[in-house]
């Protein structure tokens, strides 16, 4: 078990509260993936506004359905060729303290995608 820290939503429309949470340990078949950032996108956004459903509270997952073993190498090739500007995509880097305006500045639309750095 791992403890992380977590942008947990209690409340549907509610800013989001930094908490710490248990990361039960991977099981056969699973990686464990700890990011140094995470960043801010509309499916996350939607989640803590309702468009989802279930039950509360809830924490976004992020890579939840990415074959790591085929993502990660073909995003790093296709950066390395040039195909992949990562760099122009991220908006801004935000500390964790900071998701909520992250998140007001991405639903505003002055950013496509903010990076929350850990």
């Amino acid at each position: 078990m791992t403890t992380i820290k977590a942008a947990m939503c209690h409340e549907l429309r509610d800013p989001l509260t930094i908490e710490d949470d248990i990361l039960r340990a991977p099981e056969t078949g699973e990686v464990e993936v700890m990011p140094d950032a995470a960043a801010i996108c509309h499916s996350g956004i939607s989640l803590a506004d309702g468009a989802w459903g279930g039950a509360l509270p809830v924490v976004g997952a992020k890579m939840g359905a990415v074959v790591l073993q085929r993502g990660i190498p073909w995003a790093v090739e296709l950066y390395q060729q040039g195909r992949l500007m990562l760099h122009e995509l991220i908006a801004g880097q935000w500390s964790m303290d900071q998701i909520n305006e992250a998140i007001a500045d991405t639903k505003s639309g002055a950013a496509k995608r903010n990076v929350i750095m850990f």
